[in-house]
């Protein structure tokens, strides 16, 4: 490994911003769909995107009943750092054990 490498699993940590410990990376995934029209998990404050169905002339509501999502989301996912690997965070009852970080992508 060259100086200029670096090891995800062990290189990267999040702390602070509201989270009571620090957070070693332990993966990322993607969720999209067939089209532009589904693929994230999440909505962004409790709303989902609706500006480009909105220019196809679909209401709220109608937007809302097709569940109109981001195009696309990315997960980085983090386990506390008390645990010996996110697996171990995975199988423990802790709440608190992952920290994700969400990435919604919009298609133009």
């Amino acid at each position: 490994m060259d100086s200029n490498t670096s090891n995800l699993y062990s290189d990267y940590s999040i702390s602070g911003g509201g989270l009571g410990d620090t957070y070693n990376f332990g993966q990322l995934h993607f969720h999209w769909g067939e089209n532009a029209t589904s693929g994230s998990e999440h909505a962004l404050n409790g709303k989902k995107y609706l500006k480009k169905f909105k220019c196809l002339g679909l209401s709220k509501m109608q937007c809302y009943l097709i569940g109109c999502r981001f195009p696309m989301e990315l997960h980085v996912v983090h386990y506390k750092n008390r645990y010996a690997s996110f697996q171990a965070a995975l199988k423990s009852n802790d709440s608190e054990a992952l920290a994700v970080i969400a990435v919604f992508f919009k298609v133009n």
